[in-house]
């Protein structure tokens, strides 16, 4: 059974609350008057004998249209500004110097806002120096390994007494331990330049434009939690 008034007292409601929307998109405002439309039809649904005190309580418990209204305009955002591109040159300048010009790179590097601390530690220790600790470290392994002085002493018939010299297992260990740092100073500075690379891409700011939850709308299911 329908209250005498019913269908009057829905639209009115409706009608208050369209014209309090009226900031709102047209879109947004249609949507949210179909969602509630529907709301307010299934709690009618829900009763077995409907009187006008009922319909008021569903329509009560959906809020004032004013208050419904000003909740809605508060959630819609102004448009968000074209994004701007942000400049990079500092970072881009930091990658390059930590392979070139290593400790220019690295106050560069640590100027920036943009990597983690744990992302300089890896900028400036992987590895120390850059390309320029192969200038200043390389010949000094070079000269450790290839022209370190030692002696050997032998008798009369050729036969060693005494050496300082390394043996020939030694000397291919060092110059195994050699071959390795020397690599890691050629593949390192790329590497660490490809890592924070990537880091540069990843920490951009994200999106700060909350997302509506889908399904029951705001003003809805405020009224339910009631």
């Amino acid at each position: 059974m329908t209250a005498p008034r019913a269908n009057e007292i829905v639209a009115g409601y409706l009608a208050r609350l369209a014209a309090a929307l009226a900031p709102v998109p047209v879109a947004r405002r249609l949507e949210l008057l179909d969602e509630l439309r529907e709301h307010i039809a299934e709690a009618r649904k829900a009763l077995a004998i409907e009187t006008e005190a009922d319909l008021l309580n569903i329509l009560d418990r959906l809020g004032d249209p004013a208050d419904v209204a000003a909740a809605e305009i508060g959630r819609v955002e102004p448009p968000s500004a074209p994004a701007r591109r942000t400049s990079r040159g500092l970072e881009i300048a930091a990658i390059v110097l930590l392979l070139l010009f290593w400790p220019v790179g690295v106050v560069l590097l640590w100027m920036s806002d943009v990597w983690t601390t744990r992302d300089k530690w890896i900028g400036t220790l992987v590895p120390p120096g850059g390309y320029l600790g192969i200038v200043v470290l390389g010949p000094l392994l070079a000269a450790g390994t290839f022209t370190t002085a030692c002696e050997t002493v032998t008798d009369d018939v050729g036969r060693v007494i005494s050496s300082t010299c390394p043996s020939a297992g030694a000397q291919t260990g060092i110059d195994v331990v050699f071959g390795l740092v020397l690599i890691m100073y050629l593949i390192g500075p790329i590497l660490g330049a490809a890592y924070l690379a990537i880091r540069l891409r990843r920490n951009r700011t994200p999106d700060s434009s909350a997302t509506r939850d889908g399904g029951t709308p705001a003003p809805v299911a405020a009224a339910q939690t009631r």
